[in-house]
């Protein structure tokens, strides 16, 4: 009973369970077979480029997201909050793959769904398929947008574009790894330059 309370009060939360009532949510809890599941620190919840099979709510806890090139010269650390989605984008499409690495830094819980159940709820709930499709469209908007912001003027700001685009959201606290002299390729300047640039932003 009282997980099922929990699960509820999480629901509502989310987004893409926004504008259903609180009817609605009932009976989607009582009638979809969710699973759950139970992590320490320091699990994977999955890793980059495996395959994405279930849908994945993160009810609780905190989890690291990391991505890395695919030469692994640059490894991006990022946070993750409950109550959250875990890589709603990868369940469909051609990629069907997760894009980043969940690492538990704290207990976590989850609940995980298989795609039958996810297509139910397209099929009796209209608004969870829109605000899915909302969802994922203002990702997609979100960005082809970046690829038409105004060049950077200076070696400041590529720095900083170069932080915004290998993000997921430019909120929180973020860690990169990589080297000096890949980051001057990356912004086309002299590792010295970005050596003294880096230092006056710190």
């Amino acid at each position: 009973m009282e997980e099922s309370l929990h699960l509820y009060e999480t629901l509502m939360r989310l987004p893409l369970f926004s504008g259903l009532g609180s009817e609605e949510i009932s009976q989607i809890i009582a009638q979809t077979k969710f699973q759950f599941l139970r992590l320490d620190a320091g699990k994977f919840l999955c890793h980059q480029d495996e395959k994405c099979t279930l849908l994945v709510v993160l009810i609780h806890g905190a989890m690291n997201v990391v991505t890395h090139s695919d030469d692994h010269g640059c490894i991006v650390t990022e946070s993750l909050l409950a109550p959250s989605l875990v890589a709603p984008s990868s369940l469909f499409g051609l990629h069907q793959r997760y894009l980043h690495s969940y690492q538990c830094v704290e207990t976590c819980r989850f609940v995980l769904l298989n795609k039958d159940e996810v297509f139910r709820m397209f099929d009796r709930y209209f608004i969870f398929k829109i605000n899915w499709l909302n969802l994922l469209s203002t990702q997609v908007q979100k960005k082809e947008l970046q690829l038409w912001h105004t060049p950077p003027a200076n070696l400041r700001q590529r720095i900083l574009r170069f932080f915004l685009i290998h993000t997921e959201k430019p909120a929180g606290k973020k860690t990169f790894r990589i080297k000096m002299t890949r980051l001057a390729e990356e912004v086309n300047d002299s590792r010295l330059n970005v050596s003294i640039q880096l230092n006056a932003m710190e």
